[in-house]
């Protein structure tokens, strides 16, 4: 996992930890029964009738989205403005947000300010935590204030407001000590202070811990175990930051090293159902401004990424039902989009699915590896990471590749000692004359090479020339080799030689 500690990682932590989930998450809102319409109906009558439980009840409600209906920002500012009629803390705070974000309502600083202010004047911690955060980046017509930022977050944090412990712990890891405070006991405290708020369940303050394990600290010992325990908690709560990082943090790796995905390495942490619909809201790029990470040179798990994961899934049955068309539809977008993973898959054989993924995905997939070959004709390793992939589904397809591929390996630098794959590649250009003079002797040469390496293409091709020459023996000898191996094309080609000719060659 890469999970860093920077300015822009704490301040996009704080902010948009703070800013994000008004006043509709209170604790005392899980213990309260589901709405009726029934109830919503004897509430609404209540709430206009001046009653202010009432009202901060309603801006709960709509703002949550319980069971049975539907958040609604405008009844979210409707509402906190008649319990800010009646100097409810919970009422301005309900203003504040929606002025804030701009929901229910246009975006107005100076009114978020106001009705914040207000908020945490009356003691409402909630609202101090928001004002901390937003202090902390500044935003539309409010310039950032550390100082305010600071008073806000410690107030919240020591009146035990989850979110801002949460926040008020990062700015701590961030900020240096003020004239008599010591470097290690704030970082000690803002560590304190994230592990807090983790522990009475703040999705952010879960996330904050996360990288605190990731990264290890003062108190708290590096164990990528724990951070993955974190964030696979904070993602159950919908935080897309922990999403997308969980799912990077057990899948990425497989965007570059070209295996299986091992299902293993999540369930320690998560549910293959909990681990599907992550990727899948990461597929449907439902929260596409909050996927980006840390710092901008982070790595992203991209829609591509998720999609070529989900195929898998769907495979698979894992998850979720088994889905051949839907497996294919997801592997199709992401083999679109280039992604490696992706193109690897599609070059697989699929023994419990032989009709998965289908030509025309395999097809496509042929021609990105080709390009992608070409990108990196200077790096070797990668070329032949890729060619065995080509190789391979070629193989599988029994073709041979297109003017355009064959000419694409022709680029990259000959060496004694190549790949199978590059080896088979670099006869064929010399076969046929793709982006060098034709020269059946190097071409020879070359499938040799693969064929020392029990490479059964270049063994196939080597039958091919050597029928071509007049050498019956040799191309014998290499279609019967190839067969060996498993070439069903060499089989064929052994089974149509007349006997008398074998039989002929063996005296």
């Amino acid at each position: 996992m890469k999970i860093k500690y920077s300015v822009f990682w704490a301040v996009a932590a704080v902010f948009l930890g703070g800013a994000c989930l008004p006043v509709y998450a209170d604790d005392e809102i899980k213990s309260e029964e589901p709405v009726s319409a029934e109830s919503l109906e004897s509430l609404e009558k209540a709430a206009e009738a001046g009653d202010v439980e009432a009202q901060e009840r309603l801006i709960k409600i709509y703002g949550n989205g319980e069971e049975g209906v539907s958040r609604d920002y405008n009844k979210v500012f409707y509402w906190s403005g008649k319990a800010a009629e009646n100097a409810s803390a919970k009422g301005f705070y309900g203003l504040a947000a929606c002025y804030l974000l701009g929901v229910g309502v246009e975006q107005d600083s100076q009114k978020f300010l106001y009705y914040a202010e207000k908020a945490a004047s009356l003691g409402y911690v909630r609202a101090e935590a928001m004002l901390g955060g937003v202090y902390v980046v500044g935003n539309k017509g409010i310039e950032p204030d550390i100082g305010k930022a600071r008073m806000h977050l410690k107030n919240a944090a020591e009146s035990g407001d989850p979110e801002g412990m949460a926040n008020y712990g990062v700015l701590l890891q961030m900020l240096p000590p003020e004239p008599g405070e010591s470097e290690e006991e704030n970082k000690i405290l803002g560590e304190k202070y994230i592990y807090m708020s983790a522990q009475s369940g703040d999705p952010m303050g879960q996330y904050n811990l996360a990288a605190l394990y990731d990264k290890g600290g003062y108190s708290i010992k590096k164990d990528q175990k724990e951070s993955l325990k974190w964030l696979a908690k904070s993602a159950r709560q919908d935080n897309p930051k922990a999403i997308c990082q969980f799912c990077l943090s057990v899948f990425g790796d497989y965007r570059s090293s070209f295996h299986e995905i091992i299902f293993a390495d999540f369930t320690p942490y998560a549910t293959q159902e909990e681990a599907f619909s992550w990727l899948k809201a990461i597929a449907e790029n439902r929260e596409p401004a909050r996927l980006a990470l840390f710092e901008k040179d982070a790595e992203l798990l991209s829609c591509a990424d998720a999609n070529a994961y989900l195929s898998e899934f769907y495979r698979q049955g894992v998850g979720v039902e088994k889905n051949i068309p839907l497996a294919k539809e997801c592997l199709g977008r992401a083999v679109d989009e280039g992604c490696s993973f992706a193109l690897w898959l599609a070059t697989l054989d699929f023994p419990g699915d032989p009709d998965y993924p289908g030509d025309k995905i395999r097809r496509y997939a042929e021609i990105q590896i080709a390009i992608k070959i070409l990108e990196a004709k200077d790096d070797p390793s990668v070329c032949d990471k890729l060619m065995a992939a080509l190789h391979r589904s070629q193989s599988l397809r029994g073709v041979k590749g297109s003017r355009a591929e064959v000419f694409a390996f022709a680029q990259i630098p000959q060496a004694n000692g190549a790949s199978p794959a590059r080896s088979f590649f670099l006869g064929l250009c010399y076969e046929n004359g793709y982006g060098v003079d034709a020269d059946r002797e190097k071409a020879i040469e070359y499938y040799l090479q693969g064929a020392e390496k029990n490479d059964p293409l270049s063994m196939r091709n080597l039958g091919k020339l050597y029928f071509e020459t007049g050498d019956t023996e040799s191309a014998l000898k290499w279609y019967s080799k190839a067969a060996e191996l498993g070439d069903n094309i060499s089989k064929e080609i052994l089974e149509k030689i007349p006997q008398e000719t074998k039989d002929k060659l063996q005296e």
